[in-house]
């Protein structure tokens, strides 16, 4: 929410989602700003939809596991593409994977 703030984004354009152990169709929170605030960084101008990753069993580095968080265990086409990253990308918005690791 730091950016956001910096940015001057108005708080009802931020949307994070509250349980992040429930299934979100690939999304975690999501930015839709149209102005011109915020034109480097994490937040980009337009829509933008976030995935964060703080997991030491993540390794985004592989396309295997990259693949199964946009598609799941599904053959990879934009029909099975995760919900919340193809509503992003139907908006033309921005996916953005954040990726953290534990320690």
């Amino acid at each position: 929410m730091g950016r956001g703030k910096k940015n001057r984004i108005e708080l009802s354009k931020i949307h994070i989602s509250k349980n992040i152990y429930v299934p979100d169709g690939g999304v975690d929170a999501a930015v839709d700003e149209n102005g011109e605030k915020c034109e480097t960084g994490l937040i980009k101008p337009g829509f933008t939809t976030y995935q964060i990753k703080a997991s030491q069993g993540f390794s985004p580095w592989q396309d295997s596991e990259i693949k199964r968080e946009l598609f799941g265990r599904e053959v990879v086409n934009l029909e099975n593409l995760a919900i919340g990253v193809r509503n992003c990308f139907n908006q033309n918005g921005t996916y953005i994977l954040v990726c953290l690791s534990k320690t």
